[in-house]
């Protein structure tokens, strides 16, 4: 079946995307990850659980993703933390699961049961993605992100998006660039980057050759990933 590129805005005051987590920090990547491409496209249609063949079939071929800013220099971080296991009954059964544990799932001594987390976010950063999915599944995710069964956000549920996402279905990636380039003159914005398979360019001196943990394998209470390569070009 014949592929199309599905266009996606990715625009709000606040972004989060990490491909892994670091102890007690919560860093985020300058640019959006597959993974949580791909979260948001099953929580726009309501799929729940590993979905392992849909996100096989949606993962095949890897995004092209374009940053814009406000200027040319990159987006600035915003800092914040969250408290976790404060404040809960250790009497109650539940609510003592909520209390963070020893490797050995003991409550760690001689400390109040609760941790901090830094959480870091990027304010006011701007993205193209460029999906390129079977005509049918575009068209799918397409309608699913107009109309999401649930919430949709920018890496974390409070980062919602201030723009609207779907931004179309194209015949390829040269058209789809002509949508980008229209949006980002309507907002006035510069370009910053953009990431893209490693496969797709034949000399690695162009840009950056990067490592992604971010492939989706599967989703649910046991998540699976897979690294892929890719390279930011300024």
């Amino acid at each position: 079946m014949e592929n199309k590129v599905l266009l996606l805005w990715l625009e709000g005051p606040l972004q989060s995307w990490h491909d892994r987590a670091k102890f007690d920090l919560r860093d985020t990547l300058n640019f959006p990850t597959w993974s949580a491409l791909c979260g948001m496209i099953c929580a726009a249609l309501g799929k729940g659980g590993e979905q392992r063949e849909f996100l096989k079939e949606l993962t095949m071929m890897s995004p092209r993703i374009f940053a814009f800013g406000l200027s040319n220099v990159a987006p600035s971080k915003l800092q914040d933390f969250q408290t976790i296991g404060s404040y809960f009954n250790e009497e109650d059964p539940f609510e003592l699961l909520m209390i963070p544990k020893t490797f050995k799932g003991k409550k760690a001594k001689n400390v109040p049961g609760n941790l901090i987390l830094y959480k870091n976010a990027m304010q006011d950063a701007f993205f193209a993605a460029e999906l390129p999915l079977k005509a049918d599944l575009a068209e799918e995710v397409y309608q699913g992100l107009l109309h999401p069964y649930w919430q949709i956000y920018l890496g974390r549920k409070a980062y919602v998006p201030s723009d609207l996402v779907a931004r179309g279905i194209f015949a390829n990636f040269a058209e789809a660039e002509k949508q980008i380039d229209l949006i980002r003159k309507q907002k006035g914005l510069n370009f910053l980057f953009k990431v893209v398979p490693a496969s797709e360019s034949n000399n690695n001196n162009l840009g950056e050759l990067i490592e992604l943990y971010d492939v989706p394998i599967c989703f649910g209470a046991h998540k699976q990933y897979q690294s892929r390569n890719a390279i930011i070009i300024s």
